[in-house]
This record gives C-alpha cells, structure tokens and sequence, in this order.
C-alpha cells in the first residue's frame, strides 16, 4: 500500500493517495538525487473531484507500507484536460542547485562534505551519516555545485585507496557511503519474479595494451591486461609522457662545498629538488648526502650504486680480509675512519660519519684517489659534475673502490638513476646535458612525468563491454547504489550485479521494476576544481624598478647569472667591447641579439637588480637566447658576491633607446625614522621563500600576512594579527590609493571569497608607487609597481590600513 502527501509552505498536509494515477521512483547512480514522479486526476469542471493546489516548492511524502521512501519538493508542474502532472527531487538536489566557493586545504572529503553541510545548514540542509575516507587533499572550487565538489573530493579519495563512494539523501539528511557496500538479500530468479531481461556483450571498445612513448617516440613504458589480449588478440593505443625541461646554472668558480647543482625548474614544477624514489634509507640518506654537496644525480646514484656493490648497504659490514663499512674501507684509510669516530665520540658504524669520510677521502684525504680522479677524469671537480650515471660509477671504482667489477658498477649506477624523480617525477635518462660556459656551469634536465602517463595509461584500458537489464516484480530496497543477485537461464544472468539505475512504478494496483544493471561497481567519477595556483591571481609581478624609471623598449624573460673580474675567469678582465671589467659600473653580458651600450633594465628577481639599468657590454660563449628566455650575465665586485647572487629567473626590458616612462607615485614624501626602519627590514627579506601558512614564528619563509607580521613586529615592535582579513580591520583606514604612505599596509581580493571583508591579500607600500609583498605567484618576498598590480583582471583594492 502506497501514499502520497503534500506539505505546503504553512506545514499543512494533505493526503492526495486517492487521486493518484500513477508513481514512478527512480535513481541513476550519477545523479545526485532520487526522483519522483506521479500523476494525478484533476478536472476543475467534475465536482466529484477535489480541487488540490500543488504548487512549486512544496514537499512531497512517499510511503509503501508506512514506510518512507522518498521526501522532496516539487519542482515542476505539468497540466492537461483531466490530468496534473509533477516532478519532485529529494534533498541531494539541493546540492546541485547550490554553487559555492571554497578554497579547501588539506582536508578530507569527510571534512569537505561536513564543513559545506555545516556552512549551509540554515538552508535547509542536514547533515547524516558521512563516511570517513581518510585521504587529505587540496583544491580551490568556485562556482562548483556542492554535489560536484563533494563527489571530487571523493573521486580523489577513490584514486587513492580503490573504494566506491555515492553521496545521497534519505529522509530529508544528505549523507555518503560506500557504493556497492550494502548486497541485499534479494534475488531475482526466472519464473518468480523476473518479467524480462535483457544481456549485451561486446569487444568493440576493447583496449587492452597502452604503449608510453616520450617527446622523441621512444617507448618509456607500457599498461596492459595481459589475459584480454590471449582471449581477444591486441587493441593497442598509445600515451605520450608530457615532459619539462629545467635549467641549473653555477658558477665553475663556486667552490665545491658551496655548489648548487639541484635542479632549478620551471614555473609549473612544483618541487625543484632531486629524490630517489626507494624504500632503503640507507640508499636515501646516501643520494641525499651527495646532491647536498653539489653532485649531479647520476654522480650520487653512483656513489649509491658502488655503496651497494661494497656492502649492500652495511655500514656495520666486515668481510673475510677485514675491509669494513659502506665502503670497504681496508689498512690505513679504516685507521683514519675509526680515529674520526673516536674523536667525535660516536661509533665507526655511525652512517654519517662515514658519508663524510667517503666525501674527505674525494676531495684530497686519500691521496691515491685524488691522483686517479684527476688522471682520468680531470679531478673531484669535474668527478661530480659528470651526467652519465654509468661512467661516474665506473669511475668511483675505478678511482675510489680500485676493487674491480667497474662495468657492473657502471650498470648499477644507471639502474639506480633510473629511480631518481624531480618533483615525484621520473628523470629521463637522455635528455640531461651539462655544458660549461665562461663563467657558468649550466644543466639542462628533461623531467618525464611517467606517473601520470601511466594513470593515462591505465584509464585507457577497457575490457569486454557488458550491460544487462531486468524487468521485475521487485522490492522498493532494490534501488542505485546496492548490489542484487539474479539468476536467468535464458539470457545467462547469474551472480552478483550492481544497480546502475532503477525505477520503480506503481500503476493500477500493480508494482513493477526496471533495473540496469553492471557486473562492476563502479562510481560517478568527478573531476571539478583547480588547484590554487590557477586561481591565485597571478598578476604581472614584473613591471617595476627600484626608485627609477622604468625603461622604454621590449620585455622578454630572462634568466641571471653572475661574475666578476678575477683570477681564472675565462677572458680575463677584458670586456668585449673594448676595455677593462669595471665592477663600479652597471654592466653585464648579453646574447649577441642585444647591440653593445643597449640598457637593459632586469625586473621580477626579487633581488637588488630589478629596476637597476645596466648597460651591455660584453659576451660569453653561452650567454645566449634559449627558447626565448635570455642569458644575462651581471658583473660584481667580488667572488663572494657572484656565490650569493647565484642564479635568479625574470624578465629585461631591452631599451629602444628612447629613454624612460615616468613611474606613477601616490606620494613620495620624504621618509621618517620609522618608515624608514620599516622598509629596512622588509627589503633584507627579499627573495625569501613564500610558503603558504608559514609558522608565525618563521624567519625563513613566509606568507603575505605573516611577512607583513613580521616586518611589523621587527622594525617597531607593533604587533599585529596573524591572517589577512584579520590585519585587515587593524589601524587607520585609508580608502584611496592616492593617499597611501610609505608603511602602509595594503589589503585586496584577488580570488572569491567568503570572508566578509573580502580581504585575501595583504602587503606593503614603500613609496614610489612601490609595495613590498610575499607573493604566492612568484613564491618569494619581492616588490611589485603597485599601478601594474592592481590593474591584473581580479585584484581588487579593499582600504589600506596605517599604523605609524
């Protein structure tokens, strides 16, 4: 027995069982609510029939048997002589309706669900039981539906650890729960209660090998299903592994000590430093080691290589003639290694002491393999600035170990530079060249994503396609979501299937059943979103200078390196021009592109350089222009000053020769003490790592509101609070840009928001038309010209805020 209610907007119901013709309840597993259709006599001329006034928004009760099956509003009406048709959805349509804005992080779909739920609870929406998934994420969702950001939280939780995940509503609650958990205790068998079914199969779509191929065509790796291919024969497709190319530029006078060989990527690469992608900590703390001194990581795959081959990674090992450690150390060379661990107190096995025993004996201690490095490969130098992984380590064996085996050696190297990532990135073996310039060692790195080609890879696999279909005398708990188990000889149905959709129809006193069913459990998978970095402004950081005009002529983006005028720098203290390397002047190397005595005006370093004009006139080998990014070599005063400056990323205006632009100011009033101690402290935090949520006690890397804390705190003592928005109803409000002083703090939107204020941005103004900050975009602390920041589409200036 079925019934039907009506809730109007006074809470009053109305049991309209009676008039009822017909109902049909339905749910498809990638939707997000249930439906309910029905029907119902309605002629306003027939007085024996009640007149009932259904209208939009009113809710709807569904019973079977006194128990609740559906509760939702009416969402569309339809009218004809003799008959009022309505649709109504349950509570999950409400999270499709609803678009929202929310920038999660590290947050569970668990959390994710619970917080929108809790956030949007006076409208209406309450919150059931929530299954927990246990997997954090991070992403920015504006103008997502929250069904479609909930959904993507959980496809991500999916990805991660396999499972099914559905989000629905039962009895007025939104809730989520594993799909295809529940297996109901109902079957469907032939000449019982199955009216039809239906069976389809096919290898139409079969796919079931995925070749990866790199840029060049070259096969890097491969996904298949090796029992469709003995069954069906090969339906192949083919991924291409996306790839980036990076850069690494040194000084060849740095010392080695000091040298700076990790990888420095491109914008797009979220982390620059090398890893070794093994379970052995011991091989970990070993490649660690050596890329912290300056190797390449072929050379410290190498040395990981021969470590293995000496002692599978025993620094406790001694073999039959005594030889000891990681790496075999024998006579006098174990002697010194055992006086080290007396003299530091700690035990000859001790790991660390050992690496940097290995690193001293390199680097001169052990005069024998000083004499070899320099015989065959032109000394530690040149040792560790070696690109081929076999060679480095048939050379540490050579030179270092002198135990022989150096072609196994060799081929272990490459075996375990094989395993290094950038980034969690595979590295391709091909594509890494070092190439030695005047001044400047640079190594260019091809990073081959292979992980996301292979998931590419494995989401083109497709087996045999198969669907059935099952008309029945059923039960109302047969619905999306659940499993159920048939048994039909006719069609060959037998075992356990999932419901894809279902429908249930109620019509002159009989119930049927229509269900689409599918031998996988599968999930609505969606992928909504963005990471943060797509939706953070990311404005034209670029165009300023420091307290100058800002040059007329191109932009081009330009990478920086640095030398100065001494001993062993190839071409002496000559500059091409003509003439003596005069360090008190702007000067600089550039590509040939660029004519002698051009101005060229660096911006976007973060460094002391931006804004500076410098005059060009010399070259180098390789100071030239590289997929449109140009070389520029800056001349210093002195070594150290090169070592400091090491290697920065930007843009050059390249002068027309038409002389400067006037930079607009809002007020260059002359700075007081105060200001002044301000904008000291913020400009020697220039270049500083930008770490989103930064500990407020951080020295060394900051976010916009805590660097903003931090100058405050430091140069006056002022303390203010720790988040933007919060800052941001701190001091004397300034409403107008043209106003500003020097250290005043400046508050914008530059993304949507639900804060009130709309403040997710804050920095510094320091005069000039200048404002100090630590950008998310550029990920450092640096200035920006405030005219160009504020005119990138999406920031918005709030008020500026004074409190000097």
């Amino acid at each position: 027995m079925i019934t039907l209610k009506i809730v109007d907007r006074n809470n009053k119901k109305t049991d309209i069982t009676q008039l009822v013709e017909k109902v049909t309840w339905s749910g498809d597993y990638k939707q997000a609510s249930r439906k309910l259709e029905f029907s119902i006599i309605s002629n306003k001329y027939d007085k024996k029939i009640p007149i009932v006034d259904i209208k939009e928004g009113y809710m709807v009760f569904f019973y079977e048997n006194k128990k609740e099956l559906f509760r939702g509003f009416i969402y569309s009406i339809e009218k004809t002589t003799d008959t009022t048709s309505y649709m109504a959805y349950d509570h999950a349509q409400k999270l499709v309706n609803i678009k929202v804005n929310y920038n999660f992080k590290n947050k569970t779909a668990s959390q994710i669900t619970t917080q929108m739920l809790d956030d949007y609870s006076k409208y209406g929406l309450k919150k059931g039981s929530i299954v927990s998934d246990g997997v954090s994420w991070s992403k920015v969702f504006i103008g997502v539906s929250m069904y479609d950001t909930i959904m993507s939280a959980y496809t991500n939780s999916h990805a991660s650890n396999g499972k099914e995940y559905m989000c629905y509503a039962k009895e007025g609650e939104i809730c989520t729960a594993l799909k295809g958990d529940i297996k109901l205790d109902v079957q469907f068998k032939e000449k019982e209660n199955i009216i039809s079914t239906t069976y389809k199969s096919s290898i139409e779509n079969v796919v079931n090998r995925v070749i990866i191929v790199d840029d060049s065509g070259n096969k890097i790796g491969e996904e298949k299903n090796s029992n469709s291919i003995d069954l069906y024969g090969l339906f192949q497709e083919v991924v291409k592994a996306e790839s980036q190319t990076s850069e690494t530029t040194q000084s060849a006078t740095s010392e080695i000590s000091t040298m700076a060989v990790s990888a420095s990527t491109s914008s797009t690469t979220k982390n620059n430093s090398f890893s070794l992608n093994t379970t052995n900590s011991i091989a970990k703390s070993i490649f660690d080691f050596c890329i912290g001194k300056g190797c390449t990581p072929q050379v410290a795959a190498s040395i990981v290589a021969n470590a293995e081959c000496e002692s599978s990674f025993n620094t406790s090992s001694v073999n039959s003639i005594g030889a000891s450690g990681l790496f075999q150390w024998l006579g006098v060379r174990l002697a010194s290694l055992k006086r080290k661990a007396t003299k530091k107190g700690v035990s000859w096995t001790n790991l660390n002491l050992q690496l940097q025993h290995m690193w001293d004996e390199l680097n001169g201690e052990d005069s024998t393999t000083k004499s070899l490095l320099n015989s065959k490969v032109g000394g530690v130098s040149k040792f560790i600035k070696l690109t081929d992984a076999y060679k480095a380590g048939y050379y540490f064996g050579a030179c270092f170990e002198r135990g022989g085996g150096n072609t196994l050696r060799g081929n272990k190297s490459n075996a375990w530079y094989s395993k290094v990532t950038i980034g969690g990135k595979k590295i391709s073996n091909s594509n890494t060249s070092t190439d030695v310039t005047d001044n400047n060692q640079t190594t260019t790195t091809t990073v081959i994503d292979l992980e996301s080609a292979r998931k590419e890879a494995k989401k083109k696999l497709n087996d045999r396609e198969r669907s059935a279909s099952l008309d029945g005398y059923g039960d109302t708990t047969c619905i999306t979501g659940y499993g159920v188990t048939v048994t039909d000889s006719s069609t060959g149905l037998k075992g356990l299937f999932y419901i894809d959709t279902d429908s249930h129809t109620w019509e002159n006193g009989e119930y049927k059943i229509a269900l689409n069913l599918n031998y996988k459990n599968l999930m609505n998978e969606v992928e909504a979103g963005e990471d943060e970095e797509k939706q953070e402004t990311t404005y034209n950081d670029n165009n300023y200078n420091d307290g100058e005009k800002i040059l007329n002529g191109k932009k081009v983006k330009a990478i920086f390196t640095a030398y100065w005028p001494g001993p062993g720098i190839e071409g002496g203290i000559y500059q091409s021009m003509g003439g003596k390397l005069d360090p008190s002047k702007r000067t600089c190397a550039a590509p040939k592109s660029i004519p002698f005595r051009t101005k060229i005006q660096p911006s976007g370093t973060g460094s002391f350089i931006d804004g500076k004009t410098y005059t060009v006139t010399d070259r180098g080998g390789k100071i030239v222009v590289k997929n449109g990014v140009y070389h520029i070599d800056i001349l210093m005063r002195t070594d150290k000053e090169c070592r400091a400056f090491g290697i920065k990323h930007g843009y050059i205006i390249i002068g027309d020769g038409t002389g400067y632009k006037e930079v607009p100011a809002t007020s260059n009033l002359p700075l007081n003490k105060k200001q002044e101690k301000l904008i000291s402290v913020a400009k020697a935090k220039l270049g500083t790592p930008y770490v989103w949520g930064a500990s407020i006690n951080s020295t060394t890397s900051f976010d916009c509101s805590s660097f903003t804390r931090y100058v405050y705190k430091t140069a006056l003592g002022i303390t203010l609070q720790r988040t933007s928005n919060v800052q941001g109803e701190q001091g004397k409000k300034i409403t107008s840009t043209s106003q500003l002083q020097a250290g005043d703090l400046i508050y914008f939107n530059t993304y949507s928001t639900d804060r009130a204020n709309g403040i997710t941005h804050v920095g510094m103004y320091i005069g000039n038309g200048q404002m100090i900050h630590a950008s998310y975009s550029y990920k450092k602390v640096m200035i920006v010209n405030l005219k160009s920041y504020l005119s990138y589409r999406g920031t918005k200036f709030i008020w500026a805020r004074r409190h000097i």
